[in-house]
């Protein structure tokens, strides 16, 4: 008696095929992680942009809540201010950020005050006068020009606010208000 052999052919995966595979694969999930590292990214960048537009906002009101005789005088706006009794609200004050987040004190903040074109021409050039804060807890800002330029006659400023931004983030539109006195 002569038994026959089995003519089923053997199941499996040759070499090639397996590396083929385990390149798919591992391409698939490095596009992912990518992905996922890039997304990542762009979440960060937007909530540096919302952080950066709240802190100028911030830095804006806190002028605005300021007598129109601090705003237009550097050295209220250069140097700290004592805190009011019994520890009220951080006074407004360049030296400060203009909030308590991480980025306000990463930034160069640039705040520029000048005379308010109210239609009628001031003799010789309009006064403005730009401050520098640069990044810091409590630093204290510089000044240009170095001399206080004469706000006298002057009922209403323009503010202009502007963060210079790191490297790596999108800046917001520079704010602008209009202040005037009372």
């Amino acid at each position: 008696m002569i038994l026959a052999r089995p003519t089923q052919f053997q199941a499996g995966n040759t070499l090639a095929e397996t590396l083929v595979a385990a390149t798919l694969v591992g391409a698939f999930f490095v596009t992912i992680f990518e992905v996922n590292a890039v997304c990542l990214r762009y979440i960060d960048a937007s909530k540096e942009c919302v952080a950066a537009v709240q802190g100028v906002q911030d830095r804006i009101e806190g002028l605005r809540n300021l007598a129109f005789s601090d705003l237009i005088s550097p050295s209220y706006m250069m140097n700290s201010q004592p805190t009011p009794a019994p520890s009220g609200p951080r006074p407004v004050s360049l030296v400060y950020p203009s909030n308590s987040s991480d980025l306000a004190a990463r930034v160069t903040e640039e705040v520029t005050v000048s005379a308010y074109p109210s239609g009628t021409p001031l003799p010789g050039s309009t006064p403005n006068i730009t401050y520098t804060r640069p990044p810091g807890a409590a630093v204290y800002p510089s000044a240009s020009p170095a001399t206080s330029p004469g706000f006298s006659g002057i009922t209403m400023v323009k503010v202009k606010v502007k963060y210079k931004k790191p490297r790596r983030w999108l800046q917001p539109e520079p704010r602008n208000e209009a202040c005037s006195a009372t």
